[in-house]
């Protein structure tokens, strides 16, 4: 079941976060912890950056569609996060998915909003 969910999700965000077959590869070399997953409130990103870098990091819904850019800054080498608090009624309840690119490497992973 585990890896239907994953191939589910790969062909997801390469079908509607515009990934490339190369993107979706690199991801998978990337260290990132999102927590808490289902989310209520306030979603924290934490990963480690080689160098500095321009971090889009963007939220999608099912169907393709940007629901909001949650960050867009230039960050420096090192231990980062990125702590997104949910505007009230912005967000409804339901599966989306988060797309933050580094360089040339993508993350794309489901998140449950509560």
């Amino acid at each position: 079941m585990k890896h239907k969910f994953r191939f589910l999700t790969t062909l997801l965000c390469f079908l509607f976060a515009n990934l490339t077959t190369q993107e979706i590869a690199a991801s998978a070399q990337f260290d990132l912890r999102v927590y808490p997953n289902p989310v209520f409130g306030t979603l924290h990103f934490e990963f480690e950056l080689a160098e500095k870098s321009h971090l889009p990091l963007d939220l999608y819904n099912p169907l393709g569609q940007r629901i909001t850019r949650i960050s867009d800054q230039t960050l420096s080498r090192g231990k980062q996060r990125i702590r997104w608090e949910i505007p009230a009624g912005m967000v409804p309840t339901g599966l989306y998915y988060y797309r933050l690119q580094i360089g040339r490497q993508v993350v794309c992973q489901p998140i449950v909003i509560k």
